[in-house]
């Protein structure tokens, strides 16, 4: 290969672009303002985690055990890592291939008495040893090979690993947002239930006080006997709600173990009634909640790769340009081998472009153009559900 050819294919490398559609991100038309009136509650203080603002030791524990233990967490903290690891190994690809391919051969050929060196191998079994002769070969090749990404197949196909990686980031926000947010529902709820729990016990006892003048009052002849029967029901229909209410709060305990990391039979919340309201927090303005939701950056991320992969099916249309070569030593003398006149090298430059493939190129881009619009599709219903 000539060197002006060599250099020609490097400037056009480096003059490469990126062929298909590029990405803008979508404009989304947000609403002003809500369409409820809004609380205008004073701002709430500054925390470092947002369960923080209610000021509940019990909670900030529970939440402190929920991060540091709970396995859906840690899985997504490993697919993050994953995701990271693909976009390395797609960068990868954009960098030469270099291998070095050591080898030694000891092959039994026909003597060269018969005119050739190159005749197929024989087992020494086939030939008396008069006839029979070694063919050595030492080799130290060095091989490279690096193919021309000048369509921007490769960086297309890289940058689409690195928007699914920062996707998988966002969704480690989201399990985190939803795992803290699951986890203090299920504890405020659980302390109302202690809250309902106390005012069924207290009912409870006034009921049971009623049945008994009730009672009284038919023994005396004073009242009849289906006002008995009333107060009896009442106070059965009561119990019932009680025992129905122990019952949410051993599930909702059992929630909160889940959460936390921890077997349900051996964890435990001691009573303690909800008795103040929750501080009041500002909603904000639309727009906020976009830019504060990682759901709906996820979303947005995932769309952004598929762009990347609509390109690298446009680039698959353009010839691929490949360099190869070697470099090393080759000797059938081992005493020869590592000797400067036993030296090579190889350069050379493959092409391949598809003549046809019977259409599959062309559905393969229809099929990343519709993998597109999905996500697309899936943003747009995203960004609903933050504004519901």
């Amino acid at each position: 290969m000539k060197p002006a050819l060599f250099w020609t294919l490097l400037l056009l490398f480096a003059c490469g672009c990126q062929v298909g559609p590029q990405y803008d991100p979508p404009v989304v038309q947000a609403p002003e303002a809500w369409k409820h009136s809004q609380t205008n509650g004073a701002n709430p203080p500054p925390v470092n985690n947002w369960w923080e603002v209610f000021e509940d030791c019990i909670l900030n524990d529970l939440e402190q055990q929920a991060v540091l233990n709970n396995p859906n967490l840690f899985a997504a903290l490993e697919r993050v890592i994953q995701a990271r690891a693909l976009a390395k190994v797609a960068r990868a690809d954009l960098f030469p291939q270099l291998n070095l391919m050591p080898s030694y051969s000891n092959q039994i050929v026909l003597s060269k008495l018969f005119g050739t060196s190159a005749a197929a191998s024989v087992s020494s079994v086939q030939l008396p040893n008069f006839l029979r002769e070694h063919q050595l070969a030492y080799a130290l090749p060095l091989d490279l090979s690096y193919q021309l990404d000048l369509w921007g197949l490769l960086q297309s196909a890289y940058q689409s690993e690195l928007y699914n990686a920062q996707a998988a980031e966002e969704n480690f926000r989201t399990a985190l947002l939803t795992l803290t947010t699951d986890l203090a529902y299920s504890y405020f709820r659980l302390r109302t239930l202690d809250a309902q729990l106390d005012l069924y016990q207290a009912t409870i006892k006034t009921r049971q006080k009623a049945l008994e003048i009730n009672q009284s009052r038919y023994e005396g002849k004073i009242a009849i006997y289906s006002d008995v029967s009333r107060a009896a029901l009442e106070l059965t229909n009561l119990e019932a709600e009680y025992q129905e209410a122990q019952r949410q709060r051993d599930v909702e305990e059992n929630l909160i173990a889940t959460l936390t990391g921890q077997p349900a039979p051996a964890f435990y919340i001691t009573k303690n009634p909800l008795k103040i309201a929750p501080p009041t927090i500002p909603a904000g303005l639309p727009s906020e909640v976009l830019l504060q939701r990682p759901d709906v950056a996820e979303a947005e991320r995932r769309m952004a790769s598929q762009n990347a992969l609509v390109r690298v099916a446009y680039a698959s249309f353009f010839p691929s340009i490949s360099l190869t070569g070697s470099l090393g030593f080759s000797s059938p003398d081992l005493a020869q081998f590592l000797r400067w006149k036993s030296r090579f090298w190889m350069l050379g430059v493959n092409i391949a472009q598809t003549v046809f493939d019977g259409g599959r190129k062309y559905y393969d881009l229809q099929y990343a153009w519709s993998r597109f619009r999905e996500a697309d599709d899936e943003y747009q219903q995203q960004v609903l559900t933050a504004f519901q």
